[in-house]
């Protein structure tokens, strides 16, 4: 699966207030954290003039998902999807196949058993988690997994299960 996905306009735009450093609108965005679309109206001013057009409920709730998780950790540089963070994470930690299960692969399952309604905060922690070991995050490669998670053959999951755990590269 191609985990080489250009850059997507609307986490460029993100990337665009980071590199102005503008943190009033990292820290509204950052305030969506939890929240439904609506509870911090300031987003608004972000985040609707940069949707696309005739996107479903569920995308547009993961715009706001993604800003808000952006700008929680906006570094730059991630590549492939969240699997692949996540594989990078258990070796930065020093945990590799033959340790058993490892805290970061029970987040990856909890991740990949969410829910539209459980995902948010699931996502918050792991990126909480990526955070503080300072590891980046593909933010393009994220916003169109979680535009795809409710598909029935579960691609996103599967995708992100074949990157954590296919550690022969």
């Amino acid at each position: 699966m191609n985990n080489d996905r250009r850059e997507d306009p609307f986490v460029a735009y993100l990337y665009a207030l980071r590199n102005e450093g503008n943190r009033a609108a990292l820290a509204t965005l950052k305030r969506g954290l939890g929240r439904q679309i609506g509870d911090v109206p300031e987003i608004f001013r972000y985040v609707v003039p940069r949707l696309p057009r005739n996107i479903s409920p569920w995308e547009e709730r993961v715009y706001y998902l993604v800003a808000s998780l952006f700008a929680m950790h906006p570094l730059p540089g991630g590549k492939g999807d969240l699997g692949n963070t996540l594989r990078e994470l258990d070796e930065s930690l020093g945990r590799g196949r033959e340790d058993g299960e490892s805290s970061t692969e029970r987040r990856l399952m909890t991740l990949m058993k969410s829910d539209t309604e459980t995902l948010p905060e699931h996502l918050r922690q792991v990126v909480s988690l990526v955070s503080a070991n300072d590891l980046p995050i593909d933010w393009s490669n994220l916003l169109w997994d979680l535009k795809r998670w409710n598909r029935g053959d579960k691609m996103v999951q599967k995708k992100w299960a074949e990157s954590f755990w296919n550690r022969e590269e």
